[in-house]
């Protein structure tokens, strides 16, 4: 496992600044984007220049990267077309304006030009979850018309997926300077994002909205001690934090608060959530993923989907769900808030976007595994975040490597650290136990292509699971996922005859 070192710690530890964001709801079906600016009472203080040479990096602890001094690009322009409604600032900055993220950004853009003798072109257009068509098609009429003004693609996960079926998308790995071992390359990006030996998108420190769209469990750290539970940090550092535990540990939380006998939102709950979709955490966490590969890199469908252990998944979650006594996944957001719940699963964003008024303290913990047999925690990544690709029309592929690789290494040198250690896990976290787990929650995402070509698999991948699982009457999930494993083997079929037929 890559190990990821926290830099700029000091730093951390000083510059507490609030970065504005509007609440925004992680689904395939809608995505809120709306941004809000930094509050009047933000501190804006401009931290210092972050870019650090080679002895700076010794001492910090951030490896190296190794791109050669004298790779340059000789002033030539390489442009990005990305996505202009992602959730947070990632791409570029127009100057500093002394909000440390957005000025991070610029430092980073700034870096990567001056390394490379490069100068940096960033072209906005639509390409959320409802608008992927528009975004496909103008980097589609950029390569068929001849015009190849973009070099690379960034943009919300499912469109890049899409790109990359409808062959737009280079071959990441035949470009050396792409050293996926390095840590700004997450652990499982090759292992599980490859198609017969090919990877066609990546992410990871490149990707701001990658660490905030990492699912984690919060939970209240007063209803916890109020009933005499376990702490979770503890429960995680001795393996034991499971899916059992966490059920276990939500037994007698339910209080009927307005004494009416009825179950509402003004109760508290032993789990919240705000919506069905943060219910695709139940199936990832327990190690379970929708597509495998033979021993020749055919994607096929994961034997997990219909497996005896995904059964138990479904029909454990589905119980603990629909008994009111315990969740409540229509309000959640509410009952958080407001101290009436004791857990919630939501991505990293959401301590920044609904926590910081809280009126309780709160801590994080990786989403359960599913038993204490399990290796690693598995965090599943909601679908707003950004996949880079490099354009099969680039006029520049080798040099467009380069940047990206380079415009990673600079991210996590100098981005991640200011969003990752004050913003995510000093500014947000309540404890340093907390902090300890967004460590654990970036170093085991999961990049399952099942999930992420889910539309070309007609969402089978992970529609089915959160419809079985938010169902209130009881269905014979292992009798009726044969049908849909039929169904999806055909659609793998053709997706894997599609990528073998890419030079």
């Amino acid at each position: 496992m890559k190990k990821f070192t926290a830099l700029f710690l000091a730093l951390a530890m000083l510059v507490l600044v609030s970065v504005g964001c509007a609440n925004t709801e992680d689904t395939p079906d809608t995505v809120d984007t709306t941004t809000a600016a930094p509050t009047q009472n933000a501190d804006t203080t401009v931290p210092a220049d972050t870019t650090t040479t080679e002895d700076e990096d010794e001492l910090s602890g951030f490896v190296k990267d190794d791109i050669p001094a004298d790779a340059r690009l000789d002033g030539k322009t390489i442009t990005l077309l990305h996505w202009d409604n992602a959730d947070k600032q990632e791409f570029f900055s127009e100057g500093q304006s002394g909000e440390i993220v957005n000025d991070s950004i610029y430092s980073r853009n700034l870096t990567v030009e001056d390394r490379l003798g490069v100068m940096l072109a960033f072209v906005s257009s639509p390409g959320k979850y409802e608008e992927q068509d528009i975004f496909i098609k103008k980097a589609e009429n950029d390569i068929t018309s001849g015009a190849c003004e973009y070099d690379a693609f960034a943009t919300y996960s499912m469109t890049i997926a899409s790109a990359a079926y409808n062959g737009m998308a280079t071959d990441l790995r035949q470009f050396d300077i792409l050293d996926f071992d390095k840590p700004w390359w997450p652990d499982n990006l090759l292992s599980e994002s490859t198609i017969y030996d090919k990877l066609y998108f990546a992410s990871g420190d490149i990707s701001t909205n990658l660490l905030y769209m990492m699912y984690g469990c919060f939970f209240n750290k007063s209803i916890l001690e109020d009933h005499g539970l376990e702490n979770p940090y503890e429960l995680v550092d001795n393996n034991q934090w499971t899916l059992d535990k966490m059920f276990e540990m939500s037994e007698n939380i339910y209080n009927d608060a307005n004494g009416d006998s009825v179950v509402g939102v003004e109760d508290v709950f032993a789990f919240s959530t705000t919506t069905y979709v943060h219910l695709d955490p139940f199936y990832y966490t327990a190690g379970l993923k929708t597509m495998d590969k033979n021993t020749d890199g055919t994607p096929v469908v994961s034997p997990d989907l219909s497996s005896e252990k995904a059964i138990n998944v479904v029909n454990k979650v589905r119980a603990y769900l629909n008994d009111g006594n315990y969740a409540n996944y229509e309000d959640g957001n509410k009952i958080f808030k407001e101290g009436r719940s004791l857990f919630i699963f939501d991505r990293a964003q959401y301590a920044e976007n609904n926590l910081k008024d809280a009126t309780f303290e709160y801590g994080m913990v990786p989403t359960p595994k599913y038993d204490s047999t399990q290796q690693d925690f598995s965090t599943v990544l909601g679908f707003g975040y950004t996949l880079y690709c490099i354009s099969n029309g680039s006029k520049n592929p080798e040099g467009t490597a380069l940047v990206m690789e380079c415009m990673a290494s600079e991210s996590y040198r100098q981005v991640t650290p200011i969003i990752f250690e004050t913003c995510m896990k000093y500014k947000y976290a309540s404890d340093n136990d907390t902090s300890r787990m967004y460590d654990i929650l970036r170093s085991t995402v999961s990049f399952d292509i099942g999930r992420i070509f889910t539309m070309s698999f007609n969402k089978i991948t992970y529609q089915y699971f959160r419809n079985c699982v938010r169902s209130k009457t009881p269905s014979d999930y292992s009798t009726a996922i044969k049908g849909q494993v039929k169904a999806l083997e055909r659609l793998v079929d053709k997706f894997a005859e599609t990528f073998a037929s890419f030079d």
